[in-house]
């Protein structure tokens, strides 16, 4: 499965996480948001 991202933003895949984490608490980035496929990971305008 391909996920496309916006760029430098983070992916999470299992228990590892790539990219940087800079997204500020008070932008439409959930942070360790559960989603569909039951893991956590950042959600974007969710």
């Amino acid at each position: 499965e391909t996920i496309n991202l916006a760029a430098g933003a983070v992916q999470k895949t299992g228990d590892e996480m790539n990219g940087k984490l800079t997204l500020p608490q008070t932008s439409s980035f959930g942070v360790n948001t559960n989603n569909t496929l039951g893991g956590s990971s950042i959600a974007i305008g969710d």
